[in-house]
C-alpha cells in the first residue's frame, strides 16, 4: 500500500512551469485489472485539470492527456482501481497532505524544497527548460 501511495505521490514529477489555477471540479472513475483483494479500495487521485497536454477536460468534459494516460497504466499494470478528481493545484495538494487524497498526479518540478518537505518523486521522465524564442528579423 505505501509503495503504491508513492507511486502516486511521484507522479507530481511532470515537470516544467505548472500552471496554477481552479478548474471546475470534475471526477472519473476508471477500474484497473485489480485483484480480488484490492478491489473493494478504489485509490482517489487529485489532480488539476488545467495543464495540456498533461491533464486537462476535452469538450465532453473528460479527463484527457499525458498524465491520465500514464495513471491508467499505472492502475492497470499495479491492478487497481481509482478515482481522478479535479481540484486545482493548491487543493489538490492541500488533499494528499491533508489524507484526504490517496494520491495527486499533475506536472510538478522536482525542487530540493518539496523533497526536504517529504514530496516523494518518481525519476524524473519529461525535461522543461524555459526558452525565449524571437523572429530572426526582431
Amino acid at each position: 500500500m505505501k509503495k503504491i501511495l508513492s507511486i502516486f505521490i511521484a507522479m507530481m514529477v511532470l515537470a516544467g512551469a505548472l500552471l496554477t489555477g481552479c478548474a471546475a471540479k470534475v471526477t472519473t472513475e476508471t477500474t484497473g485489472a485489480a485483484p480480488a483483494a484490492e478491489a473493494a479500495k478504489t485509490w482517489l487521485i487529485a489532480t488539476d485539470t488545467v495543464f495540456k497536454p498533461f491533464e486537462y477536460t476535452n469538450e465532453k468534459n473528460e479527463f484527457v492527456g499525458i498524465d491520465v494516460d500514464l495513471m491508467a497504466a499505472i492502475a492497470e499494470d499495479q491492478g487497481f482501481n481509482y478515482k481522478l478528481e479535479s481540484l486545482g493545484w493548491d487543493a489538490a495538494v492541500a488533499a494528499v497532505q491533508a489524507g484526504q487524497a490517496d494520491g495527486l498526479i499533475a506536472g510538478a518540478t522536482i525542487k530540493q524544497e518539496r523533497i526536504d518537505s517529504g514530496w516523494i518523486f518518481s525519476d524524473g521522465y519529461f525535461d522543461a527548460t524555459q526558452t525565449f524564442v524571437v523572429g530572426a528579423d526582431s
